[in-house]
């Protein structure tokens, strides 16, 4: 069972930016919690990642305020965890 994250640790260096109505947004991932650390995300994910967050930066949706933008799992057991 996974324990729920308590701390982000690392976030990672910006993999791209984009634009907003607000102006530019940094797009990264979380790297090390408390609980678990990433080492890498896949070019889809981040390709994928990036399109949601361009989207919702354009629309308004996220505010003037936010200039990065980091995603982070769930918790979740998976075959790396059992290493």
């Amino acid at each position: 069972m996974s324990m729920p994250v308590k701390m982000v640790k690392t976030v990672s260096q910006a993999f791209t930016t984009v634009m907003g109505i607000y102006g530019p947004v940094t797009v990264a991932y979380v790297q090390e919690t408390d609980t678990w650390k990433r080492d890498f995300l896949s070019h889809q994910a981040m390709t994928e990642f990036a399109a949601a967050v361009e989207r919702q930066a354009k629309s308004g949706e996220l505010s003037a305020d936010v200039t990065t933008v980091a995603l982070m799992e769930t918790p979740h057991q998976s075959a790396n965890d059992m290493s």
